[in-house]
């Protein structure tokens, strides 16, 4: 009996062990894996906080062109130079002031490139402030640099007899700088 009972104890020892050991492999693959996984979990935190500010970074990136639409609006660019200019006429006109463009030309430096016109303007004498006004007012960056205003001549007109001006007028409006060539 004491040899089966030593049997016994053997079989059991070996069980032990045999379970011991894989209990040992199976805590060293969960500690291992479980380290995997908090590598990966945090890999995707960084991910997530990487397309976090890439979602910002588009944002941002959206209401910067949008702003940069508003901003560029209020420039003038070379091709729309000829609408421009008939606009400025057609407004003076509709204020019953005969307008015309004298020269245009390019001046400024690459950071700050502007348009000039030089215009002469005749009508009465509130036709012809109501026409700088409405030209001052235009939804572009442009500065009137010189006005000079002169009675003309008197009309007469249904017997009575109405004075009328000359004035003229230099105008500088804002340049793309996009549109600037540098050499």
């Amino acid at each position: 009996m004491k040899k089966k009972t030593l049997l016994h104890f053997v079989i059991s020892l070996v069980a032990l062990l045999i379970a011991l050991g894989a209990y040992a492999w199976w805590y060293s693959y969960v500690a291992q894996t479980s380290k995997e996984v908090m590598l990966l979990k945090e890999e995707i935190a960084q991910k997530s906080e990487t397309a976090l500010r890439l979602r910002a970074a588009q944002a941002a990136l959206k209401n910067l062109e949008e702003d940069e639409r508003k901003i560029t609006a209020h420039f003038l660019e070379t091709e729309n130079l000829v609408s421009f200019l008939e606009g400025i006429q057609n407004e003076a006109s509709a204020l019953e002031t005969k307008l015309s463009i004298v020269s245009v030309s390019e001046g400024g430096d690459v950071q700050n490139p502007f348009i000039k016109i030089d215009m002469t303007a005749e009508g009465t004498y509130d036709a012809i402030i109501r026409t700088m006004g409405t030209i001052e007012h235009m939804p572009y960056a442009l500065m009137l640099t010189e006005a000079t205003i002169t009675r003309a001549r008197e009309i007469e007109e249904g017997g009575a007899s109405i004075p009328t001006w000359s004035a003229t007028l230099s105008l500088r409006v804002l340049k793309e700088v996009s549109q600037v060539q540098t050499q």
